[in-house]
C-alpha cells in the first residue's frame, strides 16, 4: 500500500503541528469554492491548472512540490507551488480511473518551511502533523569536488530524454498520480547510508542550507548577481577593522547569517556554487533546465530529518536540524549611532530633528496579524521564527559593534507607525500603508516565557500590594491595564538582531505619588542590563497619552537605544535638581525584589517589599 493510500485509508498517525503557524488563509482562499456559483456562466475553473476547488472545512495535506524551484516571481516576491490531497473527498471517479484530488496553491519561498511534507491544514492553518521517524543523515566530505555517497536524479532527464528512478512512485502515491512523478524533474538530492538511499527535494535543502533568514532565499531567487552581492554587503567592509576578516549583517537577518555570509564574501567555493546556482534560478523559465541545488561548502554536512519510508528508500518530509561547516571565529559589524558631547560639539542653526521610529509593541510570540500576499508598505517589521536545530559543532561569532558619529544629537523626534493590519514578504514600498514586513527565520532558541520581564511584573504587583498601591503595564495602543497577558513594547528597528529587543512599562501608583518602572529584554533570553525607576512629578506627564511621541517615557527609551544603556550623563541631568531617576539591578536573591529596589531610591516614604 502506497503512502498516499495510506493517508486516504487514515492508516497514518497523526501528532500536533511542530510549533507556532501563523495564519496563511489567504494563499488558499485564492482557490475557494465561488458562493454564486451556480449563476456564473460559463462556469470558472480554479485559477491553477490541475486543481481543484479550496473548501476552508476541508483538512488537505501537502504531498509534493512544483518542478520549477521558482513557479512564479511577483515584483520582489519568489513563490513555489505546493500540492495538497484532500483528506475528507481524497478520490473521484473519472471514467474507468480512480483520481486524487488535488489542491494547488502557491505561496511565496519565505514561507516554504511551514509547508512539509504531512503537514495537515484546515482553513488556512496547519493544524496537525503526520508522525514520521527521524534520521540522522550524513552527507560526505568532498574530495576533488564530489561527494562520494551522494548524487542527484531526477525522474525525467529531459536532455537526454531518459527516465530515472529515485524512488518507485507506485510506493508513494495511487496508480493515476504516478504518471505525475514520472515526468517530474526536479533534481532530488541522493544520499546514501547504511544500504538506504535518502531522498530530499531541492526545496528541502535549499531553504534549510542557505542562512537561517527566509530573506536570503528570497534575494538569491528574485535578483541578479550585482544585486545579490550589493544586498548581502559581499563587497563592502567596515575602516576600523580592515583588512581583517568580517562581514556585516544586513537588515532583517539574524546573526546566524553571518555563517553564510562569511564563506560567501571568503570562500571561493560558496562564491562559485552560489553565483551558479542564482544564474540558473533566474534563468529556468527561459531555458526549462531542472535546477541542481549545490551543498554551498566541501565539508561534511549533517542532517536531521523526519522521513517516509518507501521500502529501501526513506524520502526526506521535512529537514529539522543541520550543522554548520567549521572555521575561523567571524566577526560580525553591527552599527550604531553614537551621540556626541554637546559640549564638545558645534552649533548648527539649521539642525537637523533626529527621527527615531518605534515598531508597535508585540508580545513575546507571534501577534497574529494575518499574513498577506501583498509586499510590505509599512515600515513595521515583525519576526517570525520557526524552531530548527543546529547540529554538530557550534561557529564562534564574535559581534563588534561600530558607532558611527553622530553630530545633531540635540532634538529627538519620536514617531510611532501608522497600525499594520497585515503582513507581506518582498521589498519595502512606501511606509504608511497597512502591510507590514513579515521577517521569517529558522532558529534554535525558542521564546521563553521565563524572561525576567514577567517576573519583574510579579514583583510590581506584591510591591503594590505590600504598600496599598496599584500597579499596571502600559502600551501606547492598549494604554494602562493590569492583567497578566503581558504586551512588550518592540523596539526591533533596521534589523532582526536588535538590542535591546522588547521593553515593559510599568506604573506604580502609592497614594500621591506615581513611580514608572522601564525594563529591557531580548525575546528569547534576559540581557545584562539594569532597569529603571522613574518619579513624575504632580505638573508632569510621563506618558502623554495624547502625544505619546514626546513623551518622557519615549526620550528614555531612545537615549536606551542609541547607547545600548541609559547613559549616566543623562541620569545626572535629570537628577541636577532632584531625585527623578534610578536604576536597580536584577539579584536573585528570593528576598529581593528589583521594583522595590529602584522605587527606594526616588522616594522617603518607609516601604515594604
Amino acid at each position: 500500500m502506497s503512502f498516499v493510500d495510506e493517508l486516504i485509508g487514515k492508516e497514518f498517525t497523526y501528532e500536533p503541528y511542530d510549533g507556532f503557524c501563523p495564519d496563511f488563509s489567504e494563499f488558499f482562499d485564492k482557490l475557494k469554492f465561488p458562493d454564486n456559483y451556480a449563476s456564473l456562466n460559463p462556469k470558472p475553473s480554479p485559477p491553477i491548472k490541475g486543481s481543484s476547488w479550496y473548501s476552508p472545512s476541508y483538512e488537505y495535506v501537502v504531498v509534493w512540490y512544483e518542478s520549477s524551484l521558482v513557479f512564479h516571481r511577483k515584483n520582489t516576491q519568489a513563490h513555489v507551488k505546493i500540492k495538497l490531497v484532500n483528506l475528507n473527498n481524497p478520490t473521484y471517479e473519472k471514467g474507468d480511473s480512480i483520481r486524487l484530488s488535488t489542491l494547488f496553491i502557491t505561496v511565496p519561498i519565505d514561507i516554504l518551511h511551514y509547508f512539509f511534507i504531512g503537514s495537515v491544514w484546515k482553513s488556512g492553518k496547519a493544524i496537525k502533523q503526520v508522525k514520521f521517524n527521524e534520521y540522522l543523515v550524513t552527507a560526505n566530505q568532498e574530495f576533488e569536488g564530489k561527494r562520494d555517497n551522494v548524487s542527484y536524479s531526477s525522474f525525467f532527464d529531459k536532455e537526454k530524454h531518459k527516465y530515472n528512478k529515485p524512488f518507485s512512485p507506485n510506493l508513494y502515491t495511487i496508480e493515476s498520480d504516478c504518471n505525475n512523478y514520472i515526468y517530474d524533474e526536479n533534481q532530488l538530492i541522493k544520499i546514501q547510508q547504511n544500504d538506504k538511499d535518502f531522498i530530499i527535494h531541492p526545496l528541502h535543502l535549499f531553504s534549510s542550507h542557505y542562512g537561517l533568514s527566509a530573506s536570503i532565499k528570497r534575494i538569491l531567487v528574485t535578483y541578479n548577481w550585482d544585486e545579490v552581492t550589493h544586498r548581502f554587503h559581499l563587497n563592502e567592509n567596515e575602516p576600523s577593522i580592515f583588512p581583517a576578516k568580517h562581514v556585516l549583517l544586513p537588515k532583517y537577518f539574524v546573526k546566524k547569517d553571518s555563517i553564510f555570509l562569511y564563506h560567501l564574501k571568503y570562500s571561493e567555493v560558496t562564491k562559485l556554487r552560489t553565483k551558479i546556482l542564482n544564474n540558473e534560478i533566474k534563468f529556468s523559465h527561459e531555458n526549462q533546465k531542472p535546477i541542481k541545488v549545490p551543498f554551498w561548502h566541501d565539508q561534511e554536512v549533517q542532517l536531521k530529518l523526519r522521513g517516509i519510508e518507501l521500502e529501501n528508500t526513506i524520502l526526506c518530509a521535512e529537514i529539522i536540524g543541520i550543522n554548520q561547516p567549521v572555521g575561523d571565529d567571524i566577526t560580525l559589524v553591527l552599527h550604531r549611532n553614537k551621540k556626541v558631547d554637546k559640549e564638545n560639539s558645534q552649533s548648527n542653526e539649521n539642525e537637523k530633528v533626529i527621527t527615531k521610529t518605534y515598531r508597535r509593541e508585540v508580545n513575546t510570540e507571534y501577534l497574529g496579524t494575518k499574513i498577506t500576499d501583498s509586499e510590505p508598505d509599512n515600515r513595521t517589521s515583525q519576526s517570525i521564527k520557526r524552531r530548527f536545530e543546529e547540529l554538530g559543532q557550534k561557529r564562534i561569532i564574535n559581534t563588534v559593534n561600530v558607532q558611527h558619529q553622530n553630530n545633531n544629537p540635540t532634538q529627538t523626534k519620536v514617531i510611532p507607525p501608522n497600525e499594520a493590519s497585515e503582513l507581506g514578504f518582498g521589498d519595502h514600498y512606501g511606509s504608511e500603508g497597512k502591510v507590514g514586513l513579515a521577517a521569517c527565520f529558522l532558529d534554535d532558541t525558542s521564546e521563553s516565557k521565563d524572561l525576567k520581564l514577567f517576573k519583574l511584573w510579579d514583583m510590581a504587583q506584591e510591591f503594590a500590594l505590600f504598600n496599598n498601591g496599584k500597579a499596571h503595564w502600559f502600551t501606547p495602543n492598549l494604554g494602562f491595564r493590569n492583567d497578566d497577558d503581558l504586551v512588550f513594547l518592540s523596539l526591533e528597528h533596521d534589523t532582526a538582531f536588535a538590542y535591546p529587543e522588547i521593553a515593559l512599562v510599568i506604573r506604580i501608583i502609592l497614594d500621591d505619588e506615581k513611580f514608572y518602572i522601564i525594563d529591557f529584554s531580548q525575546k528569547s533570553h534576559d540581557i545584562s542590563m539594569s532597569g529603571i525607576a522613574y518619579k513624575e512629578n504632580n505638573n508632569e506627564d510621563f506618558i502623554s497619552l495624547d502625544n505619546t511621541q514626546s513623551s518622557k517615557l519615549m526620550e528614555i527609551i531612545c537615549e536606551v537605544i542609541l547607547s545600548e544603556q541609559l547613559p549616566t550623563e543623562y541620569i545626572s541631568q535629570q537628577n541636577e535638581k532632584e531625585m527623578k531617576i534610578a536604576t536597580f539591578k536584577h539579584p536573585t536573591a528570593e528576598s529581593s525584589n528589583w521594583v522595590y529596589n529602584g522605587i527606594s531610591k526616588l522616594t522617603k516614604r518607609i516601604l515594604m517589599k
